[in-house]
């Protein structure tokens, strides 16, 4: 194949491969900003924190109950719309490194989190 002939493909590709994180792509709405965990972790998440891609500052997101036991869903309130990086921990474990939304969350749109042992570090080594 010739440049010229896969020229448009390799433009439309790379223009479809944009990071969708880094868009402004949320409609203004009056609903809350909202993760769903779900925790197949291995561990009770005790704590979980939310930090904006750009690393502005950092939110303590409020569990209910105080936390989420494993093998357990909960939907939690983010502070805002946009790309967040997510860092939960829970009986001497946590994620490193942190979970990055793989869009941008939008309100009214709850983003969707499966922790797993992926990315796990424990203080006993698991």
């Amino acid at each position: 194949m010739t440049l010229r002939r896969i020229a448009p493909f390799l433009l439309s590709l790379a223009l479809s491969s944009c990071d969708d994180a880094t868009d402004d792509a949320c409609e203004p709405s009056d609903e809350p900003t909202s993760l769903a965990v779900d925790n197949r972790s291995g561990n009770a998440i005790d704590q979980l924190v939310a930090t904006p891609c750009d690393g502005s500052e950092t939110y303590e997101i409020t569990l209910p109950g105080g936390g989420i036991p494993f093998s357990e869903q909960a939907t939690v309130e983010l502070p805002g719309p946009g790309c967040w990086l997510l860092h939960w921990s829970g009986e001497g474990c946590r994620n490193d490194p942190p979970h990055r939304t793989a869009t941008n969350v939008c309100p009214g749109e709850p983003y969707a989190w499966k922790v797993t042992i992926d990315g796990r570090v424990c203080e006993s080594g698991w």
